[in-house]
C-alpha cells in the first residue's frame, strides 16, 4: 500500500496523536498486514457501496482493526461507522465504552455506543450476550444502509471456535469454522484478520496511540473458550496453526459439496411460503442421503425461526429421527413447531411463544422477530409505533377491522406482524390491511426460492 496520511478534522488535535496514528498506518508490520489481508475481501466489497461499519469490542484486535479500516476506507473512498456495544454486564463497562469513544473522538473519529438493557443474567451469558450484540449490530447497520460489517476475530479465535464445536459434537458445518466473508441476511460480516495470529496483532498494537478495553470475564476458566485459550497458548506453534488451516481448506471443500447437494435436495423437497412457514416432503426427503437430509432440516429450522445460531446435532438428530417415523404429533426445536400430518408431510411454523410480545418501531426500517424487514411508507401522526404477533392482540377472535385471514392455520396467522400505536391498530401488512403504511418482505427467502 502506499503511504498513508490522516489529517484531523473539525477541532484541532494533538499533534502528537496525529503523528504517532501515521507513523503506525506507515510502519512495515501494519502494511504487511493489509498486504496479506486485503485481497481476501476487497474484490467482494460492492464498487458501489458508499459506507461499512466496523465493530470495536475496545480490545487489542478491535483496535488493530480500527486503524485497519481507516486505511483500507480512505483508500475506497468509502465511510466508516465505528460501533461498540456495551452489554452492561460489568460495572466498570459504560465507562470504559465512554472511554473508547473519546480516545476515537481525539482521531477525530466518531463512535457509536449501543447499550444492551436485560434483567439479570445468571446462565448462559456468553451465548445471550452474542445474539443480543449481533441484534444490536444488525439492526444499527439497517438503520444506515450498510451491507458489511467488520469484525476483528484472528486465527486464534478461530482455532478455538473449531475445537469448541469439536467437543460439542458439531458437523461438518460447525468443524469448516467461521469465514472471512459470510453472507447474513441483510448483512455481510468480514472478518479481516481470520488468518492472522492473535500474537502477530499483540505486537504491532504497540503503536496505536490508544488503550484497550481489559474485560476481566476473558480470564475467567469457567467459560469454555477460555479454559481452551490459557490450554493452547504454550502448546500450539505458528505452524501447527498453519497446518490447522490447512485442514480447514480441505473441510471447507467438502462441505461446500454437501452445501450443494443441500440445495438442490431443498428445491425438491420444500415449499417455502413468504409468510413465514413451510411444507416438507417426508417421501422426496427419504431419497436423499441422510447427510443431505439433516443439513436441509437444520436450514429449514433456521430459516423458519430467524435464529441463525447452529443446531446441536443431538437435538437434530431426534427431530430427523421424529420425522422419518411417520407418527403422526408435532415437536419443538430451535424456536419451531415441526407437525407431521397423515399425508407424509411436515409442516414448519414459527413458535409463536418465543417471540417478543412488543416491540417499538423506533425508525424507518427495521428487522422484527429476525423474519421480516418493516419499513414506513408513510408517516404517523406523532404517536410511538409498536410490533406484536397477531397472537397477543387477539385479532383472530375478535375480528372487528374485517381482516381477511384467507383460511390460513392458525399456527401462521399467530405470528404475522401488527402494527399498532396506542389509537389502535395501524396495519396489518400480509393481510391486506393498510399494506400501503409499511412494505413487508421475508427475510428466509434470501437464500432459497418461494
Amino acid at each position: 500500500m502506499q503511504r498513508i496520511s490522516i489529517l484531523p478534522t473539525g477541532k484541532k488535535k494533538s499533534l502528537g496523536v496525529h503523528s504517532r496514528t501515521v507513523e503506525f498506518l506507515n510502519s512495515p508490520p501494519f502494511l504487511e498486514i493489509c498486504k496479506k489481508t486485503i485481497p481476501q475481501f476487497n474484490n467482494r466489497i460492492e464498487a458501489e457501496t458508499k459506507a461499512v461499519a466496523v465493530a470495536l469490542s475496545g480490545g487489542v484486535d478491535s483496535l488493530v482493526l480500527a486503524f485497519f479500516m481507516l486505511a483500507w476506507s480512505k483508500a475506497r473512498g468509502i465511510f466508516t461507522y465505528f460501533v461498540h456495544v456495551d452489554h452492561q454486564l460489568r460495572e466498570e463497562s459504560s465507562e470504559q465504552a465512554l472511554t473508547l469513544q473519546k480516545q476515537m473522538n481525539q482521531l477525530s473519529l466518531e463512535c457509536d455506543i449501543l447499550k444492551w438493557n436485560h434483567p439479570p443474567l445468571k446462565t448462559g451469558i456468553q451465548a445471550q450476550a452474542r445474539k443480543a450484540r449481533y441484534e444490536l449490530l444488525t439492526q444499527y447497520c439497517l438503520e444506515r444502509d450498510v451491507k458489511y460489517l467488520f469484525l476483528g476475530h484472528h486465527l486464534d479465535d478461530q482455532i478455538e471456535t473449531v475445537l469448541m464445536r469439536l467437543f460439542r459434537g458439531s458437523g461438518l458445518t460447525g468443524l469448516k469454522g467461521i469465514s472471512v466473508f459470510q453472507p447474513m441476511r441483510q448483512l455481510a460480516l468480514v472478518r479481516p484478520f481470520l488468518k492472522i495470529e492473535k500474537r502477530i496483532l499483540e505486537e504491532i498494537s504497540a503503536g496505536i496511540p490508544l488503550e484497550p478495553i481489559v474485560d476481566p470475564s476473558n480470564e475467567k476458566t469457567d467459560y469454555t473458550r477460555v479454559r481452551l485459550r490459557k490450554g493452547l497458548s504454550n502448546m500450539v506453534t505458528s505452524d501447527e496453526k498453519k497446518h490447522f488451516l490447512t485442514s480447514l481448506e480441505k473441510i471447507k471443500r467438502v462441505e461446500k459439496i454437501a452445501e450443494h447437494y443441500k440445495f438442490l435436495a431443498f428445491e425438491d423437497c420444500v415449499n417455502l411460503n413468504s409468510l413465514g412457514f413451510a411444507q416438507l416432503s417426508i417421501v422426496k426427503l427419504k431419497k436423499h442421503a441422510d447427510e443431505v437430509q439433516l443439513r436441509l432440516i437444520s436450514e429449514l429450522l433456521m430459516i423458519i425461526s430467524g435464529n441463525a445460531d447452529p443446531i446441536r446435532m443431538e437435538s437434530l438428530q431426534r427431530v430427523h429421527e421424529f420425522l422419518l417415523g411417520d407418527i403422526c404429533s408435532q415437536q419443538t426445536l430451535h424456536g419451531c413447531i415441526i407437525e407431521l400430518d397423515a399425508n407424509g408431510e411436515a409442516w414448519f411454523y414459527r413458535e409463536c411463544a418465543k417471540i417478543n410480545k412488543v416491540v417499538e418501531f423506533k425508525t424507518s426500517s427495521m428487522i422484527w422477530d429476525n423474519r421480516f424487514k418493516i419499513t414506513k411508507v408513510e408517516k404517523i401522526d406523532n404517536e410511538d409505533v409498536f410490533i406484536s404477533p397477531i397472537k397477543y392482540l387477539d385479532l383472530k377472535r375478535n375480528n372487528k377491522l374485517n381482516i381477511d385471514f384467507s383460511g390460513l392455520p392458525d399456527k401462521c396467522i399467530y405470528t404475522l406482524p401488527v402494527i399498532y400505536t396506542k389509537s389502535g391498530i395501524v396495519s396489518v401488512p400480509h393481510l391486506k390491511f393498510n399494506p400501503q403504511l409499511f412494505t413487508i418482505a421475508y427475510l428466509g427467502t434470501a437464500n432459497m426460492k418461494v
